[in-house]
């Protein structure tokens, strides 16, 4: 029995055996570990279309259940057709908040690259909505069947869903999947498995359950020293590992239930958005974040007796609290981190392995932090065709593309301090690395769609994302139900407040409605793409 997939430019069919399915990947899924297969079993197909047109453009399928027909926006409907689509209504340029029932938009405009006004934190919005002119709404169709989505002109394409079974099974591999099991794993030198899994593409693999012993190792190894680090703006201690191993240690400062008021950038580090971080980096196959985890320490015991002087003249003692300020550039003697009694909890970075040379490099939509001064991309709707795509290093090759992964990764955990960013030195092909992420998950009502004008300016996303973004969206609330299972086991476990898991689900359709914008303007092809490089002129 045979099956059709259409090829990337739509115009030939290839006839593949039903035994060998699981075998394709072809030129849409490059990486061998999507498993496009997972989403063909259980299909079934509206019997009045011929076979071939049943596999979207962008050579997946979309894993939509019959029953979430109704409801299901049309944006993602306007991602899949090929079709350039004039605007309609303006991408959102304010950053919006929840419980309230205003936003502020912009005038339409028919740029393709649009800047970013400054933000502001007094409005707010619900979930934003689809754009006009896409379509009608669908009565659902009888189970494990789907009607055509209308598309704009006319155009119909056939939604192939997936049975309910198939998708209940899907969702529940992916939860057991991303749940790590900390267990002591003796006899086994876990810093040179992690220097081992060390690659230019990658920090550590996408399965393996050494991670679990590994992160069990960190929470329990006896602390041989501990010192300041004075590289950066905010506190942290470095600790030196029985084993010769170093790590980072973030001390907490606020309680889960905290909100950072002010800009998006203000507060102390969040030692549990650091580890959440590092399970969304897990969760969207980026890996290419730090490990964390997180540890509680005795103060007194564990590093008093080990810690050099220059950190022990920073320790006080407040209300019976163990406390210590450090040396950073914002570290005060006023602005103490401070313990519950004796003991400290705080978040633990694995410190990368010397196997690469690291590199720091400014970040091209760097903020003034001033409020009397906004940044070039903040105002030139031409800014990144201008002075981002036709400069190195982001006209060819990966790193573009990376970058605009990182400002996905940063708008779902509210990051808006990424300066500067880090690669391996004199690697071509080096991943942008997700260093230091704690300054994430400040406040859950606040979406700050600054962080997008990488992504709403240069109109460019990597395939590969955007396939695992629409699984992890489509599937019922997937990223947020995998961040859960992830950090259950955490030995400061629950990491986040309900009210950040709710904010990741409401900005995963905002994400969404940005690339919508940019393929309505400029075509599906033109956006999603596999590979970079600058046009020759």
């Amino acid at each position: 029995m045979y099956f059709f997939v259409t090829s990337r430019n739509n115009r030939k069919l290839r006839a593949l055996k039903r035994h060998d399915r699981s075998k394709y990947h072809g030129p849409f899924h490059p990486d061998p570990n999507y498993q496009p297969e997972r989403f063909r079993r259980g299909y079934e197909y509206p019997a009045n279309v011929p076979r071939a047109n049943t596999i979207l453009p962008s050579g997946g399928l979309n894993p939509l259940d019959a029953k979430d027909l109704p409801n299901r926006n049309i944006r993602l409907v306007s991602l899949i057709s090929d079709q350039p689509k004039s605007s309609t209504q303006s991408l959102m340029t304010k950053s919006s908040t929840t419980n309230t029932t205003s936003t502020t938009t912009t005038e339409p405009t028919t740029s393709s690259r649009r800047a970013l006004p400054r933000v502001s934190t007094t409005k707010a919005a619900p979930s934003p909505k689809a754009p006009s002119g896409g379509g009608s709404k669908r009565e659902p169709s009888k189970e494990g069947k789907s009607a055509p989505a209308k598309l704009p002109g006319g155009a119909s394409l056939p939604l192939p869903t997936m049975k309910p079974s198939i998708r209940k099974k899907f969702i529940e591999d992916e939860i057991e999947r991303i749940g790590i099991k900390l267990e002591e794993k003796p006899n086994t030198n876990h810093w040179e498995i992690a220097k081992d899994w060390l690659r230019v593409r990658s920090v550590y693999p996408q399965n393996h359950q050494g991670l679990g012993a590994l992160m069990f190792a960190m929470t329990k190894t006896k602390i041989m020293k501990a010192d300041i680090l004075t590289r950066g703006t905010q506190l942290k201690m470095m600790f030196y590992l029985q084993g010769n191993q170093r790590a980072i240690f973030k001390p907490k400062r606020y309680e889960r239930e905290h909100v950072i008021k002010g800009n998006a950038y203000d507060g102390y580090d969040r030692h549990n958005g650091e580890i959440a971080s590092f399970h969304l980096d897990r969760i969207l196959n980026f890996r290419r974040a730090p490990i964390v985890v997180g540890r509680k320490i005795n103060l007194e015991i564990e590093i008093l007796p080990v810690a050099t002087q220059r950190l022990k003249d920073t320790f006080k003692k407040k209300n019976g609290n163990t406390c210590f300020y450090g040396q950073c550039y914002y570290c005060k003697e006023t602005e103490l981190a401070c313990g519950h009694g004796e003991i400290m909890e705080g978040s633990l970075t694995l410190w990368l392995a010397d196997t690469f040379t690291l590199e720091k490099v400014r970040h091209p939509y760097q903020r003034t932090y001033r409020d009397d001064k906004t940044a070039k991309w903040e105002t030139d709707p031409d800014y990144c065709s201008v002075y981002v795509k036709p400069n190195p290093p982001y006209d060819k090759g990966v790193r573009f593309l990376d970058l605009i992964d990182m400002a996905i990764f940063d708008f779902i955990i509210g990051n808006a301090d990424r300066h500067h960013y880090e690669v391996w030195a004199d690697q071509p092909e080096s991943m942008i690395i997700l260093l230091d992420n704690a300054k994430s998950f400040g406040n859950p009502h606040h979406d700050e769609l600054s962080i997008l004008a990488p992504v709403a300016q240069c109109c460019l996303l990597r395939k590969s994302t955007f396939d695992r973004l629409v699984e992890l969206k489509e599937l019922g609330g997937l990223m947020t139900k995998m961040l859960i299972e992830a950090t259950r086991t955490d030995p400061i476990s629950p990491i986040l407040h309900k009210k950040h898991i709710e904010a990741i689900n409401r900005r995963m359709p905002i994400i969404f409605q940005t690339l919508t914008k940019c393929v309505q303007e400029n075509g599906r092809d033109a956006v999603i793409v596999e590979s970079w490089k600058r046009p020759e002129s």
